[in-house]
């Protein structure tokens, strides 16, 4: 930082700087040297109050333009004086710093530097991430971030609340002295109360004997109250102007549901503040924590799964709460039932009032798929909703002011609108992809919302289908949108108009549990809270687009990389059922492709002579095979149970893919397609854990037990080579890899230990005891000349160790869980939440365009060539050397001269009867081997009546287009009439 901002200076009268600005750089002083603040000497007082100070002074801009102060500051500090609207305004280091602020909370600044350098990468800002990782008066870090996908951050995240130490359920906003104001309530026994805005701050509400469940916030603007309730029943009203609790209530002898708080004018006579409350227990309550006044209302309800509600009539205000197989209408304050509403025997999901054509109705949501609305006049049932069984989960209502409609979320993720006059479904808004856990409504003037719905919208993912209601003239929604939350922990904002999704709020990194809207300044905002402990306020008119990226719908679980044609190639899997490819040379070409029905487990990369094929395993016990260059199925295989691990390996003659199913079971499939291999590995019975390597020419498999043995096999012979000391206790986990100290294999043990050996001598190199909890990655590798194991836990954390020494290398720390993770050739790919991260070593800033340094180098594999006239010059070139092909071999490439790639059924066609199928297999087989032609798919080719797959093909290759020697007549005669059938190629 430099020296401070001279504030109210104008040209020619200059009165020094403030007094500010000269305690700034009092302050400073002691740690500035040559013009540069050296935060990492900083007093924890600067730390603390440095943004306090340099916000006095004006310099609160350059103060946060300095990253070593963001890496050391106190978070609190940065959090609180970051949102202020001219920093916000004139820097982007903000968003950067709020993409994981609940990391940052926590952690230790050198923590903090990998955290910030990831989310650098997120955000596209590569220099900031360089300068993060190369640290002034300090080594570089060893491992650097490169690349990240950045699906699960937003612009228009305003800030992170972090206070919370475990899961938020619920929140609620309102107003005191003008601003906003949230109370949300966790597992952490605590309520937080938080004021919105630049300056943000919080106070713990604290008292409660157990974890809170709901929430409310009312009362008059002079005597506010929040009121919470827990597990155990206990309810409890607090003044939100001192924090101090009012009053208390053991309410009910289970866990309370739901709260309602209702303000003096709905119940006029009775005093201030009435409070409602559900509880598991089967009982509603009515509280006044002013006079302590309590009131039974309702019993024996066998489930509570929604809050009640509370509408007005002509006859005075009532109270909808649900009943015993039916919705109970009381008045209030008395209590006294008014009308019993029937559903039969299911569960009340959601209630809510409206008005229809001018009458007041209740609107309630159940779990069987119904809906009902009734006349509360005289009961009368006006309108049913019909859908499946968890289609209606959740409940809101949109009223506007001539017409009411009801938007219900469910469990398969889906909004639906309906018309509540009639009950029809309207249209299904499709775009979370589990259930939804939450929705509010609120009215936005911009014009953003009133887009009228396009014909493409009606189909494609997040818009309107199967609109039922096409005709319905719904201009009167033009102004509303729909907030919906959902467990999978993103939060999406609907225009119910057209149908259409308006935005997506993604960074949470848990289900979010609940969401309300108040606003800021004028401004609309979202504060919603998760399973992540953190609340997190949005901005519901930011214009932004989300940050571009590969995006992963739901956490990444598998993970395989590898080099093939001296091209990085990554394959990730998730539970959405699709594969999906990751090429970097090709501008980080992503491409997904669908596995079936069922989610991916597990992921493999290998290497043929056609190109590199990736393999998934999905729950269902199905294998899965594709090319990588093109996307195109190779084969498919059943392995009877799904598959607890996944390996692909042996050599680029003979690849395989082996997979170890949850009976400890190991199953060896060709990479290129073909029955499973049982060698005497098929035998074995109790395998918990494999992997594959090569040392030197030999393809290995390594499978570990449930005993704690270490077996070695040899992969083409499928014969056991040698045992390797193991373990006492059952093997987790295993890996191996080439290092400049030759091949060596890591396995992890029940009780947390990772042992390395050597894998031609069996030698033990160290035993690494400091991982705790189960792994959820392990990779054996080089780091510039150092052996390494690297290691992923249940945390953020990857861990390098020493693999001689078991020293602590390095340790990378990610803004999420890590759960998967590959090392291959110098290139280390982490699935950290729905992200994927890529990282180099610290002088290989480019790994996916060539070899890395030391690792071995791959043969190209040539392109297939395009079809070659006859008689051109490429043709007749002779370039091939070396053994001369056969007969036959000749007569094939005289076709391949002529038609340049034709199918194996075209070229059985050239002999008929006289040469059987495994003759010209062996032949093509042997031209394949020495170079001269190559697989190749014929994309313009399709089958008719099939189901669209490609035509496979053998293609000349570039050493292979001249003859050897001078072909005889016959050869020649057979290449121009292999077309005409067998009488003419016999002649």
């Amino acid at each position: 930082m430099g020296s401070p901002t001279h504030a109210g200076t104008t040209d020619g009268d200059d009165p020094g700087p403030t007094l500010a600005q000269r305690v700034l750089a009092r302050l400073l002083a002691p740690v500035t040297k040559a013009g540069t603040t050296q935060w990492e000497r900083a007093s924890p007082y600067l730390l603390r109050h440095a943004a306090e100070h340099a916000a006095e002074a004006g310099g609160v801009f350059e103060l946060f333009q300095d990253w070593e102060f963001l890496v050391h500051a106190d978070p609190r500090s940065v959090l609180a004086f970051g949102s202020n609207p001219e920093a916000r305004a004139r820097q982007h280091t903000m968003p950067v710093y709020l993409a994981s602020l609940h990391r940052h909370v926590d952690a230790d600044p050198q923590a903090r530097r990998q955290v910030l350098a990831v989310d650098a990468v997120r955000h596209e800002l590569t220099e900031i991430s360089s300068r993060l990782y190369h640290p002034p008066r300090s080594a570089p870090e060893a491992w650097q971030c490169r690349w990240s996908t950045a699906g699960n951050i937003s612009p228009a995240l305003l800030t992170s609340l972090t206070s919370h130490e475990r899961a938020v359920r619920a929140v609620a906003v309102g107003k005191l002295d003008g601003r906003s104001v949230a109370v949300t309530v966790g597992d952490d026994h605590t309520a937080r109360f938080w004021v919105l805005g630049p300056g943000a701050f919080n106070g713990a509400l604290r008292g409660h004997p157990a974890p809170l469940t709901a929430v409310a916030i009312g009362g008059a603007d002079d005597a506010r109250i929040a009121v919470t309730a827990d597990r155990q029943g206990t309810v409890a009203c607090w003044n939100l102007r001192t924090g101090k609790p009012r009053a208390q209530l053991f309410a009910h002898t289970g866990a309370v549901t739901g709260l309602l708080l209702l303000d003096d004018a709905a119940t006029p006579g009775e005093g201030a503040g009435l409070v409602v409350s559900t509880g598991a227990d089967g009982t509603a309550v009515l509280w006044r924590p002013d006079t302590g006044w309590r009131r039974f209302l309702v019993g024996s309800v066998p489930r509570v799964l929604c809050p009640p509600v509370h509408g007005t009539t002509d006859d005075g205000s009532f109270l909808v709460v649900p009943g015993d197989g039916a919705v109970l209408v009381l008045d209030l304050p008395s209590g006294l039932v008014r009308l019993v509403l029937p559903v039969g025997a299911t569960t009340v999901t959601g209630l809510a009032c409206a008005q229809v054509d001018g009458r007041a109705t209740v609107v309630a949501a159940c779990e069987d798929g119904t809906g009902r609305v009734w006349d509360l006049t005289d009961g009368e049932e006006t309108a049913q909703l019909n859908a499946r069984p968890g289609d209606l989960l959740t409940l809101t209502v949109l009223d506007t002011g001539f017409e009411s409609y009801a938007v219900t979320g469910g469990a398969d993720g889906v909004l639906r609108l309906w018309d509540l006059r009639t009950g029809r479904l309207i249209h299904r808004m499709v775009g979370h992809h589990k259930e939804v856990t939450a929705l509010t409504a609120y009215v936005d003037r911009s014009a953003r919302t009133s887009v009228p719905l396009r014909a493409e919208d009606l189909t494609r993912s997040g818009t309107a289908t199967n609109r039922a209601g096409a005709g319905q003239d719904l201009s009167g929604l033009d102004n509303h949108v729909v907030l919906s939350a959902s467990a999978d922990e993103t939060l999406r904002s609907w225009s119910p108009a057209t149908g259409r999704q308006l935005g997506s709020y993604t960074a949470h990194t848990g289900p979010v549990r609940d969401v309300e809207v108040t606003d800021i300044a004028g401004h609309p905002v979202a504060v919603s809270c998760g399973d992540d402990a953190t609340a997190r306020l949005w901005a519901l008119d930011d214009p932004r687009a989300r940050s571009r990226g590969a995006h992963h719908p739901q956490r990444i679980d598998a993970l395989a990389v590898g080099r093939a044609d001296g091209r990085v190639q990554i394959a990730t899997g998730c539970a959405d059922h699709r594969l999906r490819l990751i090429t970097p040379s090709e501008d980080w070409a992503f491409r997904g492709y669908t596995t079936g029905e069922s989610a991916v487990l597990h992921v493999g990369l290998g290497e043929t002579r056609t190109g590199a094929v990736a393999v998934a395993a999905t729950a269902d016990g199905r294998l899965t095979a594709r090319r990588t260059d093109t996307g195109a199925t190779c084969w498919k295989a059943r392995l009877g149970a799904p598959a607890r691990a996944l390996a692909a390996g042996g050599s680029r003659r003979t690849p395989v893919v082996v997979a170890l199913t949850a009976d400890g079971l190991v199953q060896v499939h060709g990479l290129t397609g073909g029955p499973a291999r049982h060698g005497e590995f098929g035998a074995e019975r109790g395998v918990s854990a494999l992997c594959t390597a090569r040392v030197r020419t030999r393809a290995l498999l390594f499978t570990g037990s449930r005993s704690g043995s270490v077996k070695v096999w040899d992969l083409g012979t499928g014969r056991l080579r040698k045992e390797l000391r193991g373990s006492r206790h059952g093997i987790t986990r295993m890996a191996a890899g080439d290092t400049p100290h030759g091949t060596l294999v890591a396995f992890h043990d029940a009780t947390g230990t990772i042992s390395v050996r050597d894998v031609d001598s069996g030698r033990p190199y160290c035993v690494i005891g400091q991982v705790e909890g189960p792994l959820t990655g392990l990779a054996v590798g080089r780091s510039g000349a150092a052996a390494v194991v690297v290691a992923a836990g249940p945390d953020n954390t990857v861990h390098f160790w020493d693999a001689l020494t078991g020293a602590v290398h390095t340790v990378l720390t990610l803004p999420d869980s890590v759960a998967a993770l590959a090392l291959s050739d110098g290139v280390l790919a982490v699935g950290y939440g729905r992200e994927l991260a890529v990282f180099s070593a610290a002088d290989d800033p480019r790994p996916w365009d060539a070899p890395a340094p030391g690792a071995v180098s791959v043969r190209t594999r040539p392109e297939p060539p395009a079809p070659v006239p006859p008689g051109t010059a490429d043709a007749d070139r002779p370039v091939r050397r070396g053994r001369r092909p056969s007969h036959l071999g000749m007569i094939v490439l005289a076709a391949l001269l002529r038609d340049g790639t034709l199918a194996p059924a075209e070229l059985k066609g050239l002999f008929c009867d006289c040469l059987s199928r495994k003759d010209l297999k062996a032949v093509l087989g042997e031209l394949v081997q020495e170079g001269m032609i190559g697989r190749v798919d014929d994309r313009e080719g399709v089958e008719s009546g099939g189901r669209g797959r490609t035509v496979n093909g053998y293609a000349l290759l570039p050493t292979g287009r001249v003859r050897a020697r001078q072909l005889t007549p016959f050869e020649h005669r057979v290449g121009h009439h292999h077309r005409m059938g067998c009488p003419e190629a016999r002649r």
